[in-house]
């Protein structure tokens, strides 16, 4: 079982602490709601539990042993930034073949992987288009089938529904639920209570605080 923790967390930015002592666990074959309007800390949180940002006290421990920001912690993580970090000059499968390939995955076995991915989150056929010519839920699910194809232990998703309609939500919803079924955990960041309630556990973060959940 993998095992993720963040013990009273603290991250300070412009003399104000962004998170402020804030403890979460999460483990494989759950999904974990990180729950929270915008600036609330949600992305600072779990910018920490991935290792992109050091927190200014506390810990984060991966199955027990803090978390070191190692390639082998990295190649265990799939991780979607709000802003998506995709590259607009590539189509949409490059952008999913490219970091297959920066995890040592050969090229004809990272195409099948990335039109796999695409499928799973609703955009089979849409792999040769460019990134720039997809709309933002389009985009929004290219940087989500990236993160999903390598198959990872840990899934980290920043707002991964944002941009989408209710239905293409529900989709995304029931993908993250198959990862969870087959062992991943997954930890998402939401402010959609239809998001959350789809989700086996939920933090509350409110001010850089967790808050008993309503």
């Amino acid at each position: 079982m993998t095992v993720l923790e963040g013990r009273d967390l603290v991250v300070r930015a412009g003399g104000r602490a962004v998170l402020d002592g804030v403890s979460v666990a999460a483990a494989s074959g759950r999904l974990l709601a990180v729950v929270g309007p915008s600036g609330s800390g949600k992305t600072t949180l779990l910018s920490a539990l991935a290792g992109m940002l050091v927190p200014d006290a506390g810990a984060v421990l991966l199955d027990g042993a803090p978390l070191t920001g190692s390639d082998e912690e990295r190649r265990r993580c799939g991780f979607v930034l709000q802003g998506h970090a995709l590259l607009p000059v590539l189509d949409a499968g490059e952008n999913v073949e490219v970091a297959l390939r920066g995890r040592g995955v050969p090229a004809e076995r990272a195409r099948e992987l990335a039109a796999a991915a695409l499928d799973r989150v609703g955009l089979g056929g849409r792999e040769g288009r460019l990134v720039e010519r997809l709309s933002g839920g389009q985009q929004q699910r290219v940087a989500l089938a990236r993160a999903l194809a390598p198959s990872p232990d840990l899934l980290l998703l920043d707002e991964p529904t944002s941009e989408l309609d209710a239905a293409t939500r529900d989709h995304v919803v029931g993908v993250l639920l198959e990862e969870a079924a087959r062992g991943a955990l997954v930890v998402v960041a939401t402010h959609d209570e239809e998001v959350a309630r789809h989700c086996d556990d939920r933090v509350d973060v409110r001010d850089g605080r967790l808050r008993a959940a309503a």
